[in-house]
C-alpha cells in the first residue's frame, strides 16, 4: 500500500488534485476536488496567508477550477476567511451521481488535450461528502475521501459497475483507511446507534419537564444524519450554537426543519425544544439555557473509545458538569471490516492511504490488512475501456461554462437504489 501525494499519480490523471491545496500541488495541476467540509481536507487553506497566494494564483490561471458537491460549495463560500481568495466562478458545483468530462486545459492548442470522466459518488460520510470516479480508456480512479459504506450496499452503487452489471476495474484506489486496524474490526450500525440514543433521550425527557439533553458533538459538522434521525422520533428540532449555525447550517435547507440557532429568543421554544447539540462542554449550554447542570444528560457519539476490547453498548461516566455523560458508539468512517469487503469487492490494482499514520507500526498493521485482501482475491475481471477523448459532439456543454466541462449521455436510468449506508 502507497501513500497519497497530494495529486493522481498515472500521466493521464496527474493534472487532478483531489483534498490537497499546498504550493506544489497548486502550482502543478489545475483541476482540483475537494469531498467534503472538514478542514483537514483543505488543511492549507486554513493558513490565511497561504490561502491569499492560492487565490492570486487561480485569479491568474483562469484554467484552475474547484469541483466539489452543492452542498459543500455552499457552506465552503460562507467562510470568507478561506474561500473569499478563490473567485467564485471558479469553484463549480457538480451533481452527484451524473458523469461530467473534464480536461487537462493543454495551453498549446495542440491535440495533445486528456478528457477525464468524472463521477460523484455519495460517501455516506458527512452531509455533501462524496467520493470521485476518475475514468479515461483503460485507467479508473477512485478517490474515497472519508466515507462509510456498508459491505451490502457497495453492489447497489451503480456508478462503480458498468452497463451490465459486472465492477469497474479499479486501477488506483485512494482509500480512507482512518479505522483499518486491528483495534476497530466492527461498529454498530448508524441506525442501530441512533435507535439508541432516541430511547436514551426519551426516557431523559420524559421523566422530569426540567431535564435537558445536551449532544455533545466531537465535531462541528459529522453528525447530521443523527440529529435528523433524532428530531423526526421525538418530534423537535435541536438547539444549535448560534455562530456554527451562522456559519454551517443556515447554508444546508435540508437541515430547516431539524436544527435552530440558540440564541436571546431559546427560552420561547424549551418546552418543546430540549435537546441542544454542540462540541462545547454542557457548562455553557446551561448557561445558554438558564438551566441546573444537574438537569442535563449529555450524550457523546464517538468511535474511539469502542475499540475491540471494550463489549459495553455505551459508556456511562459521572461528570462535573452535568448529570451524567453517556458515550455511544457512532462511526462515520468504515470499520476494519468494512474497508475490507470494499477493497474485497472492487479488487483494485493499486491501493493508495489518504490518511496520514504517523506511527510506523501502525501504518505496517494497515498496509497488511488491506494487502491481503486483494492477494485472496479472484481474478480481476476483463478491464474495459470506455473512450471520451475523440467526437465530443454527442456531449452537452454545461450552459454557462466555458470550462470544457460537459455532461455524458447515459441510456441508464438515474432511480435510485435503496440503501441502507445513509448519504450523509
Amino acid at each position: 500500500m502507497l501513500k497519497y501525494k497530494g495529486h493522481l499519480e498515472g500521466e493521464t490523471f496527474d493534472f487532478i488534485a483531489v483534498d490537497n491545496f499546498s504550493s506544489v500541488v497548486v502550482d502543478k495541476c489545475s483541476a482540483f476536488f475537494l469531498s467534503h467540509y472538514h478542514t483537514d481536507h483543505f488543511i492549507d487553506l486554513t493558513n490565511r496567508n497561504h490561502a491569499m497566494k492560492v487565490g492570486e494564483i487561480f485569479k491568474k490561471c483562469k484554467e484552475k477550477i474547484l469541483y466539489c458537491s452543492e452542498i459543500t460549495k455552499r457552506i465552503f463560500l460562507s467562510n470568507k476567511n478561506i474561500t473569499c481568495f478563490i473567485p467564485e466562478e471558479q469553484i463549480i458545483s457538480l451533481p452527484v451521481e451524473q458523469t461530467r468530462v473534464i480536461s487537462n486545459h493543454s495551453e498549446t492548442g495542440n491535440d495533445d488535450s486528456v478528457f477525464v470522466s468524472v463521477t460523484l459518488i455519495p460517501s455516506g460520510h458527512i452531509i455533501g461528502a462524496v467520493m470521485f470516479l476518475f475514468e479515461h480508456e483503460y485507467e479508473c480512479a477512485l478517490f474515497t475521501g472519508d466515507f462509510r459504506i456498508y459491505p451490502n450496499d457497495i453492489s447497489k452503487l451503480k456508478s462503480l459497475h458498468y452497463s451490465d452489471g459486472s465492477v469497474k476495474q479499479i486501477t488506483h484506489l485512494y482509500l480512507d483507511t482512518t479505522f483499518a486496524t486491528d483495534r476497530f474490526p466492527t461498529f454498530p450500525l448508524r441506525s442501530e446507534t441512533s435507535s439508541l440514543v432516541v430511547q436514551l433521550v426519551s426516557e431523559w425527557l420524559s421523566s422530569s419537564p426540567n431535564h435537558e439533553i445536551h449532544l455533545r458533538l466531537p465535531y462541528k459538522f459529522a453528525y447530521e444524519k443523527l440529529m435528523t434521525d433524532l428530531s423526526k422520533a421525538l418530534n423537535c428540532k435541536i438547539r444549535v450554537q448560534a455562530s456554527v449555525y451562522e456559519l454551517y447550517y443556515k447554508y444546508i435547507p435540508e437541515l430547516d426543519d431539524v436544527v435552530f440557532p440558540c440564541n436571546t429568543d431559546v427560552n420561547k421554544h424549551l418546552n418543546k425544544h430540549r435537546i441542544h447539540a454542540d462540541t462545547c462542554d454542557p457548562v455553557k449550554c446551561a448557561i445558554c439555557c438558564s438551566l441546573s447542570l444537574r438537569n442535563i444528560r449529555a450524550i457523546k457519539p464517538c468511535a474511539f473509545s469502542f475499540h475491540k476490547n471494550e463489549k459495553k453498548k455505551v459508556l456511562v461516566f459521572p461528570a462535573f458538569d452535568c448529570h451524567e455523560m453517556i458515550k455511544v458508539p457512532y462511526s462515520t468512517h468504515c470499520s476494519l471490516e468494512e474497508v475490507q469487503a470494499f477493497v474485497r469487492y472492487l479488487n483494485p490494482k493499486e491501493v493508495f492511504t489518504i490518511v496520514t499514520h504517523k506511527i510506523q507500526h501502525e501504518y505496517n498493521e494497515v498496509s497488511r490488512n488491506i494487502i491481503k485482501c486483494i492477494k485472496n482475491l479472484a481474478v480481476p475481471s476483463t478491464t474495459k475501456s470506455i473512450d471520451y477523448t475523440f467526437n465530443l459532439s454527442h456531449l452537452e456543454r454545461l450552459d454557462g461554462d466555458d470550462n470544457d466541462n460537459v455532461v455524458v449521455d447515459s441510456d441508464d436510468d438515474n432511480d435510485s437504489i435503496p440503501m441502507d449506508s445513509p448519504p450523509w
